[in-house]
């Protein structure tokens, strides 16, 4: 979430380009967020502005996030990371089976029907954040093989490779000689934290059954990729 002065910042402009109301009666700009016209805090911030731009005015966590979302356009890698987060603790059904109805969503992006699923959960997040940001791509051939990732960060023209040092949130990263692959959160000093599918919170588990947070040394990495 953005400070409150960020927000305001940015909802001045938005009221400028939207003809509201944000002069105060000797004609000057309102840039307190101690004003009766923004309010104090980030909740009536936002719905001092999203009453008009998404209906009644009515405080909430949801107006103010939807706020941000549009004074604060997220990247495609902020947009992979917070819908990898929103699918941590997925399970198959049954256990071991690669198969489940949330399971089947992932795997339907790669053809990979009750297959090893790590990369056909990257391939469904990736998919799902490039509508986000109105963003189309080719994919290569057989993303549900975690060594055509590896390929395609070295030699694709979708991808690139990156430096461990530069690792960012929503990059790729192939584990293990190419044998397993997940979405770094953040890097760590020698350390990246990451959601992978078809994984376990603990241990080199490639085919653990579940979406979760994990935490990958520098030795087990392969590649990193990014999305040009």
């Amino acid at each position: 979430m953005q400070s409150n002065r960020a927000v305001a910042k940015k909802m001045l402009s938005y009221a400028k380009k939207n003809n509201l109301k944000y002069l105060n009666d000797k004609g000057k700009p309102i840039l307190s967020t101690r004003s009766p016209f923004w309010g104090s805090g980030k909740r009536t911030l936002a719905w001092r502005v999203s009453g008009h731009a998404f209906g009644p005015k009515k405080a909430s966590a949801q107006k103010t996030q939807r706020l941000c979302d549009l004074l604060f356009p997220m990247t495609f890698g902020q947009w992979v990371v917070r819908l990898a987060k929103a699918e941590v603790g997925v399970r198959e059904s049954p256990a071991g089976s690669n198969d489940g109805p949330r399971i089947r969503v992932y795997q339907k992006t790669t053809g990979a029907l009750r297959a090893p699923w790590c990369a056909s959960f990257i391939r469904y997040i990736y998919g799902a954040a490039l509508n986000k940001v109105s963003k189309n791509t080719r994919w290569f051939a057989n993303p549900a093989w975690v060594p055509n990732w590896t390929s395609a960060a070295r030699a694709n023209k979708r991808f690139h490779k990156v430096a461990f040092e530069d690792a960012r949130p929503g990059d790729f990263v192939t584990l293990w000689d190419s044998g397993h692959i997940e979405i770094i959160v953040k890097r760590k000093g020698n350390y990246l934290l990451c959601i992978g599918g078809n994984t376990s919170p603990v241990g080199r588990d490639a085919n653990g059954g579940m979406v979760a947070n994990t935490k990958r040394h520098r030795s087990e990495v392969t590649a990193i990729g990014r999305m040009r």
